[in-house]
């Protein structure tokens, strides 16, 4: 049935359904890279960077971009080469170089003045990287639940894995994580191509054992997972299956270590943590927090209660003021 003017009834439904998502947004491809931006030019500019490898922004873009932009913030979200709504890419461009040189032309061609960059999970190390190769672009730099050094987050990982599931008795489960703890750490004999895989194993495992999940989600977290999941990206995805192994082997990514850079350039840096993400453990947040540190001010760290790793939907009020108080934003 349609109305007067010919569109079906159920598009409109559709669109007045997605409206509070998508209201000014703009789509495009910039180099064969998914961008879409929130809010209003003349304001701040953010930038989303998502994790992974392998992963895309609409978690970020569904919950948090729009109301983001509306506290006064030119919000960008983009799938970084390869991954997600972007093209797909050739093995050879996952690597930190050419994601800082994507970045810097998404920068350029959106003609951003001093952005500020919010590093979600291994968009911190991008993040990071970006600033070592463009170390007078970025405004600011908030890591968001972003292991700075890769391997401190993999051992939280098994610790608190190994934890939960001794908790609940799930003891075949608690052998097969130590056995690709072992694998990873002990064995020496591993085989580089095999890392992939375990590390693959290693993060479903963290997925199954809850470590990305609040014990008592709030009722707003609760709605705004509800209809993240009932709004999935259905679209074919790119780099599911490619971006890590290609980051593994350009860049043994897994050997990430951004403590120094991050200690030495602390004016420019802060951090936002979930007390409840089981990719950290309190030993490895409070390293972070140390690199943060400095004598003449207190760390700009905020580890928020009751969030997990996607701290911007747990508690995003919480996510938003400590942008502003924490961040200076």
């Amino acid at each position: 049935m349609k109305n007067s003017r010919g569109a079906p009834k159920a598009l409109i439904a559709l669109l007045i359904f997605l409206s509070p998502v998508v209201a000014g947004a703009q789509a495009r491809k910039i180099d064969g890279m998914y961008v879409n931006v929130y809010g209003d030019p003349k304001n701040q500019p953010i930038v989303f960077i998502h994790g992974g490898p392998g992963y895309n922004s609409w978690d970020f873009e569904f919950t948090t971009a729009l109301p983001l932009s509306k506290r006064g913030y030119y919000v960008v979200v983009y799938d970084q080469r390869g991954q997600g709504r972007s093209d797909a890419a050739d093995s050879k461009r996952f690597n930190y170089r050419q994601y800082a040189d994507d970045l810097k032309e998404i920068i350029d061609r959106l003609k951003l003045k001093n952005p500020v960059l919010i590093g979600h999970s291994h968009g911190g190390p991008i993040a990071i990287k970006f600033d070592e190769y463009y170390p007078h672009v970025a405004k600011k730099i908030v890591l968001v639940s972003a292991p700075v050094v890769f391997w401190e987050s993999m051992r939280s990982l098994f610790e608190n894995c190994s934890r939960n599931y001794e908790n609940a008795g799930q003891y075949k489960k608690q052998f097969f994580v130590g056995g690709i703890y072992y694998q990873l750490f002990l064995d020496s004999q591993t085989p580089v191509q095999q890392i992939t895989g375990l590390i693959g194993e290693a993060f479903q495992a963290a997925g199954d054992c809850g470590l990305y999940k609040v014990r008592y989600p709030s009722q707003a977290a609760q709605e705004l997972w509800l209809k993240y999941g009932e709004n999935r990206l259905k679209t074919p995805l790119s780099g599911m299956t490619t971006a890590m192994p290609g980051f593994l082997s350009n860049e043994n990514y897994v050997h990430f270590n951004g403590l120094d850079y991050v200690f030495a350039h602390q004016s420019k840096f802060c951090g936002i943590y979930g007390d409840e993400d089981g990719l950290f453990t309190p030993l490895s947040r409070s390293v972070i927090r140390n690199a943060l540190q400095s004598t003449s001010r207190e760390a700009p760290f905020r580890l928020i209660h009751g969030a997990s790793h996607d701290v911007f939907v747990d508690q995003q009020p919480d996510f938003f003021k400590a942008l502003k108080e924490t961040c200076g934003l």
